[in-house]
């Protein structure tokens, strides 16, 4: 039984890491394409 608790816990653990890693990896991500599309869009907006 003890092996099983600490697999459930080890398994969470992870999964909590994972989960973490994914959102800074996405919201980092997403901020960097915000960037490139106002970096793209003012040269764009002063030549109209």
């Amino acid at each position: 039984m003890r092996k099983f608790a600490y697999c459930k816990v080890v398994l969470a653990t992870s999964l909590i890491w994972v989960l973490l890693d994914m959102f800074l990896l996405l919201y980092f991500s997403e901020c960097n394409k915000c960037d490139e599309k106002k970096e793209r869009g003012l040269p764009a907006g002063d030549g109209e």
